[in-house]
């Protein structure tokens, strides 16, 4: 080994400590910096932005104006690949395999490709391909397995066109494992050339260009991976032992590289930098320095994470520009989408992020068609930044509803409603009306409390960094006149 890996340990806590969700944990280092007060808490601020300006970011291509990628008339949902290997140590290389894929494919604009959030239902499912085509809208269904003994590797391929039921190509893979990146770019070849879809010289060149030719440290990242999307305290440690062994092995590994990047930005904004070995002054720096080493082979996963540094860092135009950088990179990529939403929101835009909303929701989505709930709140608050209350009180109740551990939208909901009651007020004919709109009003910031009892305007306008001062307004001044504090109470 070149160098040693360091290895941190899950530090204990008692179980009243640990987290109800990573949303929580998002906001406690807001009350570290209330407690000295504004001028502490701006001073947080500015040192924030300055921590991510001095990033060598280079001269960012400008795209000029962006819409998002039109619905194609041709569609397709990649279902995991079945892992017929006898060791069970496999199923990260074997996901890694199918989320390349997916990755790949997702890069095509001739091509609609579902995320992985439509289609991890149908896993181990053995659903006819017919019922997921019909279940999701889509034309093509590509299925596989793969199997990993000892050094040999298979990969069986089926793409299947749902509109004539039939098979359209099928292909078998085989080869030694060191060979797996040559197999890859075979297989996807093969099935670009099945679909017969267009195909740009940029495009088959982003295909076709792997991140590293080093097994083993494709391995690792794909362990690191599969910790970090766990998004708990004790998988951020995980995580970052297997990214580090990923660079060790291979220095210009630019996704792993965003993926260290990734532990420290979680770390830091959900208030977990004690379990990576860090604290709230280091963590950043450390997101600064992988992120800064993944803009060099950036890849959409880079790009995002970029976006959103720039969008809490207030540097709005540096994050619509990596966000259309993303965006251009993997045009099916449907957290690229939301990201240009939010950076279209908070930077001043927000009815601009419908069609991008609208454009993320149409590659990720059930089979009830139904967004997830994360896109829901994201499209509520595109709605609340116009003033549209009553659309966005009712995506709000829905994103709650869905995923009521998630507590982030009580709080927009709790303003929209006031703002109605407001309105109402100036008739006397809507008076009870209004009064149920102050009662669910106060009711929402009752829940928002009880996910973050330390709740406060001080806070609150620093998490929710919106550029404009007349829409933090929108949310700040209802969240005052129904009783928040200014500061941390105590």
């Amino acid at each position: 080994m070149d160098e040693p890996v360091e290895v941190f340990r899950a530090l204990p806590g008692r179980p009243d400590d640990r987290p109800r969700s990573p949303w929580f944990h998002r906001m406690r280092w807001l009350p570290r910096a209330a407690i000295v007060g504004p001028a502490v808490a701006a001073a947080v601020v500015a040192a924030w932005v300055y921590m991510y300006r001095e990033t060598d970011k280079g001269q960012l291509p400008k795209l000029g104006a962006m819409a998002p990628p039109l619905p194609q008339e041709d569609s397709i949902a990649v279902i995991p690949f079945v892992d017929l290997s006898s060791n069970s140590e496999s199923k990260p290389f074997v996901d890694g395999i199918f989320d390349d894929l997916l990755t790949d494919l997702s890069k095509l604009r001739s091509l609609n490709v579902l995320a992985k959030n439509s289609v991890d239902v149908y896993k181990a499912q053995k659903t006819p391909p017919a019922t997921i085509a019909a279940d999701l809208s889509v034309r093509y269904i590509l299925e596989g397995s793969v199997r990993r003994a000892d050094n040999n590797l298979r990969i069986n391929v089926r793409l299947v066109d749902s509109r004539g039921q039939q098979n359209v190509w099928a292909q078998s893979y085989t080869g030694p494992v060191e060979a797996m990146f040559d197999v890859q770019d075979n297989m996807v070849e093969d099935i670009v050339n099945s679909l017969a879809v267009k195909v740009s010289e940029q495009e088959r060149v982003r295909i076709l260009s792997r991140e590293t030719t080093s097994v083993d440290a494709y391995d690792a990242f794909r362990k690191g991976q599969a910790a970090l999307l766990e998004k708990t305290p004790e998988s951020l440690p995980a995580a970052l032992v297997e990214f580090r062994k990923a660079v060790a092995i291979d220095p210009d590994y630019s996704q792993a590289h965003a993926g260290i990047g990734q532990v420290f930005w979680n770390a830091w904004v959900w208030g977990w930098e004690s379990y990576v070995g860090e604290t709230w002054e280091t963590a950043p720096g450390k997101t600064k320095e992988h992120l800064k080493k993944a803009l060099e082979r950036p890849t959409a996963s880079a790009y995002q994470l970029a976006s959103d540094v720039d969008i809490y860092a207030r540097n709005f135009d540096d994050s619509l520009e990596f966000a259309r950088l993303a965006v251009d990179f993997a045009p099916n990529d449907p957290s690229s989408h939301v990201v240009m939403a939010e950076a279209l929101i908070y930077g001043g835009s927000p009815a601009e992020a419908i069609p991008w909303l609208d454009a993320a929701d149409n590659l990720d989505r059930n089979a009830a068609k139904e967004p997830p709930p994360y896109n829901v709140w994201v499209r509520g608050m595109a709605y609340f930044g116009q003033q549209k209350f009553e659309e966005a009180i009712a995506l709000f109740d829905d994103a709650l509803q869905r995923n009521p551990e998630d507590f982030g939208p009580a709080a927009p909901l709790a303003a929209a409603h006031w703002h109605l009651a407001e309105r109402l007020k100036q008739d006397s004919a809507s008076a009870a009306l209004a009064k149920e709109h102050e009662a669910k009003a106060e009711a929402a910031l009752k829940q928002y409390y009880e996910g973050w009892p330390e709740a406060n305007i001080q806070d609150v306008i620093i998490y929710w960094p919106f550029r404009q001062k007349a829409v933090e307004n929108l949310l700040v001044e209802p969240l005052r006149a129904l009783g928040m504090p200014e500061t941390e109470p105590g």
